[in-house]
């Protein structure tokens, strides 16, 4: 290449190089000029020609809110203009979106074209796991669609589940994996995975979950502090904040059975109020115009009323420093306030029903005779099935049945 090209000629790079690319991608207008400002990707500019770009360290966001954003960070990118676009590999780095969150890029292949993204081979890692996919992001430029399919093998729980669930859900999983949806979308990006446990693969429940630690207390020949489901399968969907699970038939051998369907989403601001109040209200329910105690004390003790009490002659001092103490006070119990509420918000809320089926010696007749005429042993499949209607937050899920358990436990 000459010194003066691009000057008094033609600039003709073989490749461009950049250290490091921070990139948001945005869904598309719907505009008349928008196809000109999308083309500008796969039209050559004249007297300024390259066939490659190499970006050592590219990061790239997309998503219009924290629920539908994904990312791949800090991975090595190298682009290939072709016929009809460009081709983009990448290597290294980290793979987000939705719970499946920090994965490794162990290959990422798109053809990129005015038809679409066609993504070639998508592979990616979380300790021993893995995941492969293929497909395209096709659709109108203001909403494009995700269309993907692939494998999910020996793939860990573990850093895929909020802490308060971790501390509950643990183990690694297979199955078939279906991506859709969109990123600009109402509903988000969503994640399906027939799940079928493989020989290596387990789902663990620990005596985290309350009925399990009250079961441990009648079942004198099994432990319940870690209930590993070794077969079996069920249906997931995760999209915006919420998990649907179908068709649940898992079984830990000579252990327990579980069966049935349920939803995990957010609490909504309602019941977050009840699960801050009912303690201290004794169960009451905040008020219908959802004030809070904290909100109250500030809009009793302002700066406005402080001020009008200075004005008054009689004890001015005394009730300036009684206001300005409540004010303070007021914005505390409003900072911790919103502190729990963040907590709760993230505490999945199940609703749904399930069975648990136990090993028929778990409530033997001769040490718990009622637990055992509760909970009778069914012939066909020879378990005791214990019946949970869902409508609660995961810590307290099942609580009322374990306390029922509890109070027969030695009757």
């Amino acid at each position: 290449m000459r010194v003066t090209a691009g000057i008094l000629g033609v600039w003709r790079g073989d490749s461009v190089n950049v250290e490091r690319l921070a990139m948001k991608v945005k869904s598309g207008s719907e505009t008349l000029d928008a196809d000109g400002v999308f083309g500008v990707i796969f039209r050559s500019v004249e007297r300024f020609d390259f066939d490659r770009v190499e970006i050592e360290d590219a990061s790239i966001t997309w998503g219009y809110s924290t629920s539908t954003a994904g990312a791949i960070k800090n991975t090595k990118l190298s682009a290939k203009r072709s016929a009809s676009g460009w081709k983009l590999k990448m290597l290294g780095g980290t793979f987000s979106q939705n719970w499946l969150r920090d994965m490794r890029v162990e290959a990422l292949e798109l053809d990129v074209s005015k038809a679409g993204i066609k993504i070639v081979e998508a592979q990616f890692g979380k300790e021993d796991g893995r995941i492969t996919l293929s497909g395209m992001v096709k659709g109108p430029i203001v909403n494009p669609q995700v269309d993907a399919k692939g494998m999910m093998e020996g793939f860990p729980l573990k850093g895929c589940v909020h802490p308060e669930v971790a501390a509950v859900l643990q183990g690694r999983i297979s199955g078939a994996v279906k991506v859709g949806g969109s990123p600009y979308g109402s509903s988000g990006i969503t994640v399906s995975v027939q799940v079928d446990l493989g020989p290596e693969d387990e789902i663990i429940v620990t005596d985290e979950f309350e009925l399990l630690d009250v079961i441990s207390l009648v079942d004198r020949y099994r432990s319940y502090k870690k209930v590993r489901f070794r077969t079996g399968g069920f249906t997931m969907e995760t999209g915006r904040n919420v998990a649907v699970f179908t068709g649940i038939d898992l079984s830990a051998k000579d252990h327990v059975q579980l069966e049935g369907e349920f939803m995990s989403r957010r609490p909504s601001d309602k019941e977050v109020s009840i699960a801050i109040y009912k303690t201290e209200n004794l169960g009451e329910e905040p008020s219908p115009e959802g004030e809070t105690d904290a909100e109250s004390a500030a809009s009793e003790f302002d700066l406005i009323t402080a001020a009008r009490a200075a004005r008054e002659q009689s004890d001015s001092d005394e009730k300036i420093r009684t206001i300005f103490q409540s004010e303070v006070f007021g914005q505390e119990v409003m900072r911790r306030e919103e502190e729990a509420r963040a907590s709760y918000r993230s505490i999945p809320y199940l609703v749904g029903a399930v069975s648990l089926g136990l090993h028929p010696k778990a409530f033997e007749e001769k040490r718990s005779p009622v637990l055992s005429e509760l909970f009778p042993v069914e012939k066909k499949s020879g378990l005791r099935w214990l019946k949970l209607d869902l409508n609660s937050s995961l810590p307290v899920a099942g609580s009322e049945l374990a306390e029922k358990i509890l109070e027969h436990a030695k009757n």
